[in-house]
């Protein structure tokens, strides 16, 4: 995958792409809004399932992403799509669910898929501010998931909030 990267635009658009699925599967994937007064309907509770594994299967799309972008940049020493607050933007969504997904399910595989996605946020930072300030936001998030996580993933997460600082 490497070798389509070179084409920025195809990256570019995958990141629109994820971007506009982490919108619609967060629409439905936390629909605890309603009172205990209004019952939920069966289907409800199903699109719930389908956007909790939706929002599971793009994150991971996103870490492959991040993956083949830095591959690809080692193998060119210049880094790729620096020019897209897409991917940035794409890439903070996937922090998010990231750091929900460690809180939620204690998984040591999402600390990981986060520290690549933080790596490509880090890159990209001495062309966007923003992705700085990301990393930053993603550090406090991370500092509160290991206080509330199994020792094991705590430990693994303290590691990472010392290597974003």
């Amino acid at each position: 995958m490497p070798s389509i990267l070179a084409d920025s635009s195809i990256a570019v658009a995958a990141s629109l792409c994820y971007a506009a699925r982490f919108i619609l599967y967060s629409m439905y994937a936390c629909n605890e809004h309603y009172s205990v007064i209004e019952a939920r309907v069966p289907e409800e509770t199903e699109m719930q399932k389908n956007s909790i594994s939706g929002l599971k299967e793009v994150t991971q799309n996103v870490y492959h992403l991040a993956q083949h972008i830095i591959e690809a940049t080692m193998s060119t020493e210049s880094l790729l799509l620096s020019g897209s607050l897409l991917l940035t933007h794409c890439l903070y969504q996937a922090s998010t669910e990231f750091t929900w997904f460690i809180r939620e399910d204690n998984g040591v595989e999402e600390v990981a898929c986060l520290k690549s996605v933080v790596q490509l946020l880090r890159a990209i930072r001495s062309r966007w501010r923003i992705a700085g300030k990301i990393v930053r936001i993603i550090a406090r998030r991370v500092r509160t998931t290991a206080n509330d996580t199994k020792e094991n993933i705590s430990r693994s997460l303290k590691q990472m909030e010392l290597w974003l600082l």
